[in-house]
Formats: structure tokens, C-alpha cells, sequence
């Protein structure tokens, strides 16, 4: 995959919009804004992926989807822009790992825990990215991230986990919760991924 910024503009648009049920084609100009903060607060290209001098251009990979993707979730849940990228920026080398082993396998069968009625249900919703218990029987797909955002002293600390349906279940335990920190990544990659695969032709402008 190669997106420039236009491209990757359109496929972030559209994904939030499909998420919030009402699909459309031309990004609101907060979200190009956004993607320039994000940029300058190194999200989502590490330095030496910056093209040099003032009006660089720009290429999108899925990692950089990715990345961008779990920092406009995080923005839904509330975490304050000075904390995002750190975390982010933090957690890279692992997050990229998990990105390129979800693109390399997208066309293998996921891994999935059938959920028995005697036991507790956990559903997760994809699109508020919470999970909760419900008491009904069916199974859980996907690769499941949990960045473990708390903050001590006034300092955002992150103990991120990536985890198989199976171990998403044990780190939860069986209390009846909504946990909005919880990503299911896969989800997120391989949608993003079938997006962006639909992205016009762009031409390339300021960005």
C-alpha cells in the first residue's frame, strides 16, 4: 500500500464516517487539521520517514494507518492531544510488529473463542470499541490491543498488551464492565486496509 496525504485523508474520512453510520466522501477540515498536529507531534511517521524541506510529501503504508487510526480512536475516548503521541510514539516498534504480522496473514482464518452460555459473554462493539457482558453465546474473532493508559503523578503511563480472543477473556476476568480502552486491531487494520484499497486518485497538494 502506498497512500499519499490526500488519499490517506479520504480513507481515515470515510472509515469515521462508516463508524458513526452515516458514510461520506469529503473530510470536514478538522480532521486534515488534526492530521498536520499529529504529524509535527511525530504521528504517524518516524523521522526518518519525513521527506525533506518544507512541503515534503508524504506516504502512507498500513503502519501509518494504523497508528493514525488508534490515535483518532483514542481522541473518540477523550485523551487529551499532549498525551497521545507519547504514547504512541512509545509503543511503535511493537504496534508495527503487530501491523505488519495482521497484513501478512489477512487472508488467514482468525482465531476464534466460542463463548459457551454458562460462561460469561463479552461483546465488543467495533464501533464505540467497548466490551461488555451480556450472557449470550457466540464467538470472538480478531487481535485485541489494550494500551493500559493510567496516569500517576499527572503523567500518562501505558503497559500496552496484544492479545488472541482467548487471552482477551482472562485479562478481563468475569465481572460485568464496559472497557473502552480495548482495540480490536485486527479489525481496525484489515478495515482501514479495504478502505484505503477504494481511495481516487488524489492529487498530490499541500498537505
Amino acid at each position: 500500500m502506498r497512500l499519499n496525504h490526500g488519499q490517506a485523508l479520504w480513507t481515515l474520512w470515510r472509515w469515521l464516517s462508516w463508524m458513526d453510520g452515516k458514510i461520506t466522501d469529503t473530510p470536514e477540515p478538522w480532521l486534515n487539521h488534526y492530521l498536520n498536529y499529529l504529524r509535527k507531534a511525530g504521528i504517524p511517521f518516524a523521522p526518518d520517514e519525513l521527506g525533506a524541506g518544507k512541503g515534503g510529501s508524504y506516504t502512507y503504508r498500513y503502519e501509518h494507518l494504523g497508528e493514525l487510526g488508534i490515535a483518532l480512536l483514542l481522541r473518540r475516548n477523550g485523551l487529551a492531544k499532549k498525551d497521545l503521541a507519547g504514547v504512541l510514539v512509545d509503543n511503535r516498534t511493537k504496534l508495527r510488529e503487530v501491523f505488519r504480522s495482521i497484513t501478512e496473514e489477512r487472508l488467514a482464518e482468525p482465531q476464534m473463542v466460542v463463548i459457551q452460555p454458562s460462561s460469561a459473554d463479552f461483546h465488543h462493539n467495533p464501533q464505540e470499541n467497548t466490551v461488555t457482558l451480556t450472557g449470550r453465546s457466540h464467538g470472538i474473532m480478531g487481535t485485541f490491543l489494550d494500551l493500559g493508559l493510567t496516569y500517576n503523578d499527572g503523567v500518562l503511563i501505558s503497559k500496552m498488551r496484544v492479545m488472541n480472543p482467548g487471552e482477551m477473556i482472562s485479562h478481563l476476568g468475569a465481572a460485568t464492565l464496559s472497557f473502552s480502552g480495548l482495540i480490536n486491531i485486527q479489525n481496525l487494520i484489515v478495515g482501514l486496509g479495504g478502505i484505503a484499497e477504494q481511495a481516487p486518485e488524489v492529487r498530490r497538494g499541500r498537505q
